[in-house]
């Protein structure tokens, strides 16, 4: 089992599948977009040394869908938003989003 969830005010883990881990979406704070305004299919790194992998960025809500889950991500982390090999800006990501894979529901922020 892995932790999928912190509770700290209710001083709770929440333990689970690896599958529970899979991020689909993120939100960002501290927003700086370098060019313009992103296109809305974009890739995003993730880490220095990660791929670039493809997603959708709702600038307005500042939330970045991954086209594929992502294992691994965590708030606190940068998140670069790139057209082909140009960067178009990024953010720090705040909150992370999972879909429960048992009822496809949405889950709670995770860790």
């Amino acid at each position: 089992l892995y932790v999928v969830a912190v509770d700290a005010a209710a001083r709770r883990v929440v333990a689970g599948p690896r599958a529970a881990l899979a991020i689909d979406t993120v939100d960002l704070g501290a927003v700086n977009w370098l060019v313009g305004p992103p296109a809305s299919e974009i890739g995003v790194r993730l880490r220095s040394t990660g791929r670039v992998v493809p997603a959708t960025v709702d600038r307005d809500a500042a939330r970045i869908d991954f086209a594929e889950p992502e294992f691994g991500v965590a708030r606190g982390q940068a998140a670069v938003v790139y057209a082909g090999d140009r960067i178009l800006g990024g953010g720090t990501i705040v909150a992370t989003h999972a879909t429960d894979p048992a009822s496809g529901s949405r889950l709670a922020s995770t860790i």
